[in-house]
């Protein structure tokens, strides 16, 4: 996760902290910014420590608590992480970012439901949070609540009408899970309309078209995805059983025939 607080540090490279270091007496704001730069060089134990003295001196800073939650959370130190971010939390309830932090956290320790609970701490603080609506449709769509997942989905396109991730995510359910085939198609043409050539939303575009028996329009879809990458077996398979369900034999063979020369190359294990 990201260090929050850059803006009050004074950034340094190694000479000037070695520097810093060799002054007498300390103040907590120095260990502060001593910490922050230990971070930024990726020298998370040293920046643990340095936070840790800024805390000697004042226990209830939330930055330093927040940003040693940061370097514990990069050493996948987590349950000393979430100790750090419930300090923040101790300190200031209404902080987002401690909360979004906390629920990565739990869902990386797969405490779904309470990151869950988290993430919704965070959405309640701030509801045009697009990470949290995202990583919260991310584990409802793991648990199978998928029409919860959708929603969230929805919600995030409402808020940042040009990002595809989204739309795409929700086409995938619908097509996959929901099996509601003609909103699939929607969401795939839309995120086509934001990425125009987009393998993944051109496939499961093919996909739901073929589901829905419209299946020229499929093999149109799969042809173009194929112009993109013509080595996706997956997708040869599907254009060939496309084929075959409109009783062209030799075409789908001939789809069925390069993908064994595929896996012959390597390029695809089943």
């Amino acid at each position: 996760m990201e260090i929050r607080y850059e803006e009050d540090c004074v950034e340094m490279d190694q000479d000037n902290i070695d520097n810093l270091l060799e002054t007498e007496p300390f103040e907590a704001e120095n260990w502060y910014n001593i910490g922050w730069n230990l971070a930024e060089l990726g020298r998370y134990e040293d920046a643990i420590d340095a936070y840790d003295k800024a805390l000697e001196y004042n226990p209830k800073k939330g930055e330093v608590w927040f940003d040693k939650g940061d370097s514990l959370e990069e050493l996948e130190r987590y349950e000393e992480a979430l100790e750090a971010y419930d300090r923040v939390l101790e300190l200031d309830p209404a902080d987002a970012e401690a909360w979004f932090n906390k629920a990565w956290i739990l869902d990386e320790l797969d405490k779904s439901e309470d990151a869950l609970e988290a993430y919704d701490e965070a959405l309640n603080i701030d509801d045009e949070h697009g990470d949290a609506l995202f990583n919260k449709a991310m584990i409802l769509d793991e648990l199978g609540r998928y029409d919860d997942a959708v929603k969230c989905y929805d919600r995030l396109s409402e808020i940042d009408t040009e990002n595809p991730a989204p739309i795409f995510n929700k086409g995938w359910i619908l097509l996959m899970k929901l099996e509601e085939y003609e909103e699939a198609v929607k969401c795939f043409d839309r995120t086509l309309e934001l990425i125009t050539d987009d393998y993944y939303s051109l496939h499961y575009r093919g996909v739901a078209l073929r589901m829905l028996g419209e299946l020229q329009e499929a093999l149109n879809s799969f042809d173009h995805a194929l112009m993109i990458n013509e080595n996706e077996a997956i997708t040869l398979i599907n254009k060939g059983d496309t084929f075959k369900e409109m009783g062209n034999d030799k075409e789908a063979n001939e789809c069925y025939d390069k993908v064994l020369k595929l896996i012959k190359k390597g390029f695809y294990e089943d």
